[in-house]
């Protein structure tokens, strides 16, 4: 199977794989999205892919970090075998982000790349907004009001640069 630039894998159990997430655990048929980051380049000869999986919150996260890893190595390339998907070089363990890696990196919403659990009383209310008080920053994103997903990490930048020609008098 030829592999799109994004790929989105569902799984079977939409409710037994957030279930699995609330109680801290990675679910055995996890979500998988895929992005083959070349593709598309004409001048690339790398063949680089990025895997993100659906994890627990690291507040709620009840595994081990080695037996994080184990899991979601096979837990996705189990289910990319089945379906004639195939790396010839499985990541290592200091490829893997995980969200007490993340959360090291961006901190402040628990580990999650995709900002505050909407889970969360009020967290909608607690995303930060486009404007800082530090003069010319801006936020634009996923983890910025108005959320998480493409859609609204794209509104979030309609929002940014609505802000930055507002506060520059170019409106």
């Amino acid at each position: 199977m030829e592999l799109a630039h994004h790929n989105i894998f569902f799984n079977e159990d939409y409710k037994n794989e957030f279930d699995s997430i609330s109680d801290g655990q990675i679910a055995k048929d996890p979500t998988l999205y895929i992005c083959k980051q070349e593709k598309g380049l004409k001048s690339s000869s790398k063949n680089r892919f990025e895997i993100i999986i659906n994890a627990p919150s690291l507040t709620r996260n009840k595994i081990s970090a080695s037996k994080e890893y184990d899991l979601c190595k096979e837990r996705t390339f189990q289910k990319l075998s089945k379906m004639g998907i195939y790396f010839k070089n499985i990541p290592n363990s200091s490829n893997l982000i995980t969200p007490k890696a993340f959360e090291r990196i961006a901190p402040g919403a628990d580990g999650s790349i995709y900002g505050l659990s909407p889970e969360r009383l009020l967290s909608t209310f607690q995303r930060p907004s486009t404007k800082t008080k530090i003069r010319g920053l801006y936020l634009a994103g996923g983890g910025t009001h108005p959320g998480p997903g493409l859609p609204m990490a794209a509104l979030s930048g309609k929002h940014a640069a609505e802000m930055i020609k507002r506060d520059l008098a170019l409106i």
